[in-house]
């Protein structure tokens, strides 16, 4: 089985690693139907894993139950703010938790279908600067976005 960094093969695995593994995004080629074919298979395989699809060729994984949401109820906490004090912002698969879990959640034009359902808002896209654009109306207090 293939290794990819940034999309290019790194080492050669007959089978899943017997060490620690921090951190494991899978890359397939095949198109967004086997990769979500390929999720699925995984989540039934390795139910103590959440795997997420931030793009139509990648799978993220991280334990289960936590991800971006807990996350930001983490630093909630420590911050001692609520959530109706944060903003989030999204655009695939692997900030839906996180864009239905916070109020005030923002996808992008170019966002998945999936993230911009999952947000309270959308805005223009990334690459017209909409999130730079956002958070300079947020600092000068207009909310939401003008």
């Amino acid at each position: 089985m293939p290794g990819y960094l940034n999309r290019e093969i790194i080492f050669e695995a007959d089978s899943v690693p017997d060490f620690p593994v921090v951190k494991l995004n899978i890359y397939c080629p095949d198109g967004p139907e086997a990769m979500r074919g390929l999720r699925d298979e995984l989540e039934t395989a390795v139910p103590g894993l959440s795997f997420m699809m931030p793009s139509y060729d990648v799978i993220v994984t991280a334990p289960k139950g936590w991800g971006k949401a807990q996350a930001i109820d983490v630093l909630c906490e420590r911050l001692g703010i609520g959530l109706d004090q944060v903003v989030a912002f999204g655009d695939a698969g692997n900030d839906v938790e996180m864009l239905e879990h916070v109020p005030n959640s923002v996808a992008v034009a170019n966002a998945t279908p999936e993230a911009k359902a999952a947000a309270r808002y959308v805005i223009g896209s990334c690459e017209d600067g909409a999130v730079a654009e956002a958070l300079e109306l947020l600092a000068a207090g207009v909310w939401p976005f003008g």
